[in-house]
């Protein structure tokens, strides 16, 4: 508890109080404690090479005006306790800064980045962006309790190769938009209501297929496009997927895209899009067991997103 700030302050492995730029090395972080964090700035955190690999075990850490609770007493209910009394553990964090400079924002545009957050608590997140998110290149691979991969504002996902799974809320959660141009992307999600990619529909914000390979399963309904100026088209279906397997998507015997998928889930709902996708045309998805021809749409179809956060 910080009596200055009047609020509680966790450790990190790496923090800084402005820009933070990875361009090479190899960088390994391990936090344990409770709200620890790996990679922590207050301001812009661009990632454009080398390898990162960020683990936390911790859960949410609990101080309310120098009073230390048990942060088991909260679990569920997080939310309803003021930020200042709280800190959770994040793999990788950029947040608000006191001397003007932009907001948390996330860019990533090479390098190899792992992340594992095992602590089994709300708030226990992979990468967070308190501004907005962008991704263009590199491979991310993150395993975690909640959102694999958060942003307070816009996420866009123009390149790279991105795998996330969260075992208790959303792969991808975006509280705004959630745009795809490029890259291959496979996000898996935890029950009904989350999903794999969520957009904050219930905020008027919404999903935009207009490049890229996206795979994304939950219990709930993902996030799907409400516009036409999402322009790639897409189809949604119901099924399990089987860990190890390699879903592939054709058209007329011309394979447009593969998806590897490292987990299993049983009685998901799945959102597909692969370059080159119209509205209206057929197209095969086959997982090596079972095939199946699906309809394309451009949007308006796939249910409402899973839940906020």
């Amino acid at each position: 508890w910080d009596s200055d700030d009047q609020e509680v302050k966790g450790a990190a492995c790496m923090s800084s109080d402005a820009n933070v730029t990875i361009a090479a090395g190899q960088i390994s972080l391990t936090a344990t404690g409770s709200g620890g964090k790996g990679l922590k700035c207050d301001s812009t955190l661009t990632i454009t090479g080398g390898d990162l690999s960020v683990t936390t075990t911790g859960t949410t850490y609990v101080n309310i005006g120098g009073n230390q609770e048990y942060d088991g007493n909260y679990r569920g209910q997080l939310d309803r306790l003021d930020d200042a009394y709280t800190t959770s553990p994040k793999g990788i964090k950029a947040t608000e800064s006191s001397t003007g400079l932009p907001v948390g924002d996330i860019q990533i545009s090479g390098g190899n980045i792992h992340v594992t957050c095992s602590g089994q608590q709300d708030g226990s997140e992979g990468i967070e962006s308190k501004g907005t998110l962008t991704i263009s290149g590199g491979t991310i691979d993150c395993n975690t309790y909640d959102d694999a991969i958060n942003s307070s504002s816009h996420m866009y996902i123009k390149g790279g190769t991105i795998t996330v799974y969260s075992s208790g809320n959303d792969g991808l959660d975006s509280n705004g938009n959630l745009y795809f141009s490029g890259g291959t992307t496979v996000a898996y999600g935890t029950r009904s209501p989350e999903c794999g990619i969520d957009a904050n529909e219930e905020e008027g914000y919404t999903v935009f297929f207009t490049g890229g390979n996206v795979l994304g399963i939950g219990g709930g309904n993902n996030s799907h496009p409400t516009t036409q100026e999402s322009t790639q088209g897409y189809v949604t279906y119901s099924g399990n997927v089987t860990a190890g397997c390699t879903l592939t998507v054709s058209k007329d015997g011309t394979v447009l895209a593969t998806f590897t998928l490292p987990y299993d889930y049983s009685r998901g709902n799945v959102i597909l899009t692969a370059e080159g996708m119209t509205a209206g045309e057929q197209y095969t998805v086959s997982d090596g067991t079972s095939t199946q021809t699906l309809s394309a749409v451009q949007y308006g179809n796939g249910g409402p997103g899973g839940g906020s956060g």
